[in-house]
């Protein structure tokens, strides 16, 4: 409790440690304190209201502790906070609704607690946020317009929520987005093909929703594109060939939806791919040879489709697989490729 007689300390950082029992309100004693790092520990109880009176307050991370009881309030109105991180708590009730209000807040990252009730308009109405993460909660309605039009945003992470409505067009007007995770909410109608606007995305994460609609073209023009997952929806129609114009995925996920037809050649082009999943579609015809120069490889699934033909030898130049090799409930024939002994990696 001597804490508070650190009067004039102006940052506290006690963060990666062991620490236990609750936060001492002693700190509120410390008026001039700017920076406050209590993350990584083993603090339990609620957050204390009184940290809400230190006006002079940038920067909170009370992350991975086992807090529990609501946001105070208070904390909407600390107009100098810039940087608001609560996550891996077991925090519940509703995000202050005037949160980015009274300050310029740039990170807000409350992921992984229960939170419920809608996302706060006003988190970008001071046009600086650049990082918004609020997934693994049980946040629902739509998401505000004031996020959607934020032009600052960079990451948009809300997976794992109960989010609905159709993909919001105006995000893909946000010039510097880099990273969109809408993963595991209730989306539903078309990916637009608007997306292709997105120029800066490395990051398209769409799956476990209820998209319908067949994969627009114009996701060729994200060129910087790293992961893409739309698996676990209920997108149809082939696989548009231009998507494997993105030569930096590493990540392609399509599995579980209702892809139907061939598996375009194009796809030995991606050559920094490591994961390939297309599992559990309608897709038919043989196995594109070219895969045996995806080099990077680590998981290759397949199954559940309706391929035919032969077990191509080539994939037997994939020397990286070490998680899965998986062509199973196909209509695959012939023997199995010698070629596959020699995928050293495979457990």
């Amino acid at each position: 409790r001597e804490i508070g007689n650190l009067s004039r300390a102006v940052e506290i950082d006690f963060s990666e440690n062991s620490l236990i029992g609750q936060i001492p309100t002693e700190l509120t004693k410390i008026t001039g304190l700017q920076l406050l790092y209590l993350f990584s520990n083993n603090f339990t109880g609620v957050i204390p209201d009184e940290l809400t009176s230190l006006k002079n307050l940038s920067k909170l991370d009370l992350s991975i502790n086992y807090f529990n009881g609501s946001i105070p309030i208070g904390f909407q109105y600390l107009t100098n906070l810039s940087k608001f991180q609560l996550f891996s708590n077991s925090l519940e009730g509703s995000i202050p609704q005037g949160l980015g209000v009274y300050s310029s807040i740039w990170l807000i990252d409350l992921s992984e607690n229960s939170l419920s009730g809608r996302i706060p308009r006003h988190l970008c109405q001071n046009s600086n946020l650049n990082f918004l993460n609020l997934g693994s909660n049980q946040l629902t309605g739509n998401i505000p317009t004031g996020i959607l039009n934020c032009k600052t945003l960079v990451q948009l992470r809300l997976v794992g929520n109960k989010l609905r409505g159709s993909f919001p067009l105006s995000l893909c007007k946000l010039v510097n987005l880099s990273a969109v995770e809408l993963d595991q909410n209730e989306f539903s109608g078309p990916i637009p093909p608007e997306i292709g606007s997105c120029g800066r995305l490395q990051r398209l994460h769409l799956s476990y929703n209820g998209f319908t609609s067949e994969l627009p073209r114009e996701i060729s023009n994200l060129s910087l594109l790293v992961t893409f997952n739309v698996s676990s929806n209920f997108l149809f129609g082939k696989i548009p060939p231009e998507i494997f114009s993105c030569k930096e995925l590493e990540r392609l996920d399509l599995s579980h939806n209702n892809f139907v037809d061939a598996l375009p050649d194009e796809v030995g082009t991606l050559s920094q791919l490591e994961l390939l999943k297309l599992s559990e579609n309608n897709l038919s015809g043989t196995i594109p040879v070219s895969l045996g120069k995806l080099l990077r490889l680590t998981e290759l699934q397949m199954g559940g489709n309706s391929f035919s033909g032969s077990i191509p030898a080539e994939l037997g130049t994939l020397s990286s697989l070490q998680i899965a090799l998986n062509l199973s409930y196909n209509n695959l024939s012939g023997n199995i490729p010698y070629e596959l002994g020699s995928l050293d990696l495979l457990e």
